[in-house]
């Protein structure tokens, strides 16, 4: 059984995965929401904080795999094949309440990832 992460290891991983200093974003290699993450095969997450020191977590997933066919690809939204979302992170990384601040749909990996890219800069620049 893996024992559980120390405070000294939690602040280390906190420095590392998590910007510290303000109008800084870092990429995190994981898909940062939905429910069905571990099913899309395009997924980009950042960890932002702003000028304003506030903390914000932008995720793009999308092509989520079929539950019902082979090599088919599902909507991750109504009427979307990828998904940007942003939420307010705690000072532990973690969204606050998970109540998306700002959505932007795609159909397609190019928009989805200028779409990404355009929040991370919004919120990175927020408060400037």
């Amino acid at each position: 059984m893996r024992k559980p992460i120390s405070s000294k290891e939690r602040k280390e991983i906190m420095r590392i995965c998590y910007p510290q200093e303000p109008g800084t974003a870092k990429a995190d290699g994981y898909p940062g929401h939905h429910i069905k993450a571990y099913k899309c095969l395009f997924h980009l997450h950042h960890h932002v904080l702003s000028y304003e020191n506030k903390m914000y977590r932008v995720s793009t997933v999308g092509e989520m795999q079929s539950d019902f066919q082979d090599l088919a690809v599902e909507n991750v939204g109504s009427g979307r094949l990828f998904e940007t979302y942003v939420f307010e992170e705690g000072k532990d990384g973690i969204p606050i309440d998970w109540l998306e601040i700002d959505v932007l749909p795609a159909n397609d990996s190019l928009t989805a990832t200028e779409n990404h890219y355009k929040l991370v800069e919004k919120y990175r620049t927020k408060g400037a």
